[in-house]
């Protein structure tokens, strides 16, 4: 009976993680279907409780897009760009002076992991022009080519990866509205497009520089962005809770098989 009941329990968390892995999956295509509504229809509106304002749409280069949106090459909306710098892999130090970002320290969605970025030790003045500033623009080359990223800040220094590019902006477009829409299914189409190379494939900087993006008016980019993050915050949510689910089995599991706890 102890057993059955040890099982039933057991059973009962592992129902729930696979629900909730349910719940993440459904919240992902929630954000995925917004994502491509937003890049083709942009933010519509509505007057009381009037239905939606018609949105009429213009066929162009990457597709269709609201009538008022204009499009711009990346490189018209870059002040600057950059390949991520290369040094030599002694100079690594679990005491360095210089983060360094990645690709693998970014996730299919763009965000980074600060917290798994290795350190070096370098002299600033060589890789000053280097240095990721907040709102950087990063577009993955190699490997996994095509992520973007926006790199936020970081109590030291951090410097791109050689296989990242890096893009600062000007004021006309919301670099995260770029993140978006690059990572996008629209976007992703489109970039993918641009790689070379049979086995491994590769972004070159000036292909991307006359990589097409749309570019609403900067009011309408944070509306997306806006609506596009507290999407994304739903997901991490999800995410956390299956994380507590799985951490609550393992402890039922030790605890529940060597009887330190007991069920009755």
């Amino acid at each position: 009976p102890e057993q059955r009941r040890i099982a039933a329990a057991l059973r009962t968390i592992q129902h729930a993680i696979a629900a909730q892995e349910d719940l993440i999956t459904a919240a992902r295509e929630l954000k995925r279907s917004l994502m491509e509504r937003l890049f083709t229809y942009g933010v519509t509106q509505s007057r009381g409780d009037a239905e939606p304002q018609r949105v009429e749409l213009k066929e162009t280069e990457i597709g269709k897009i609201p009538e008022h949106w204009n499009i711009a090459k990346l490189g018209d909306v870059t002040e600057s760009s950059a390949y991520g710098p290369r040094f030599s892999g002694k100079l690594y130090a679990d005491d360095g002076n210089v983060a360094t970002l990645r690709t693998t320290d970014l996730d299919t969605t763009g965000s980074i992991s600060y917290s798994t970025m290795p350190k070096a030790s370098l002299e600033l003045d060589r890789f000053e022009k280097h240095l990721l500033q907040a709102k950087d623009l990063l577009i993955s080359r190699s490997g996994t080519c095509g992520i973007a990223a926006v790199f936020e800040s970081y109590p030291i220094p951090v410097l791109p990866g050689a296989f990242l590019i890096r893009f600062r902006l000007n004021e006309d477009v919301n670099p995260i509205f770029l993140r978006e829409y690059i990572n996008s299914r629209i976007g992703q189409i489109r970039i993918l497009s641009l790689a070379t190379g049979a086995v491994q494939q590769n972004l070159r900087g000036t292909a991307l520089l006359e990589f097409s993006v749309p570019l609403p008016p900067l009011l309408e980019q944070q509306r997306i962005v806006d609506i596009l993050t507290t999407s994304a915050t739903k997901v991490t949510v999800e995410e956390q809770r299956k994380a507590a689910l799985e951490e609550l089995f393992r402890s039922a599991l030790e605890q529940l098989m060597t009887g330190q706890i007991r069920l009755r």
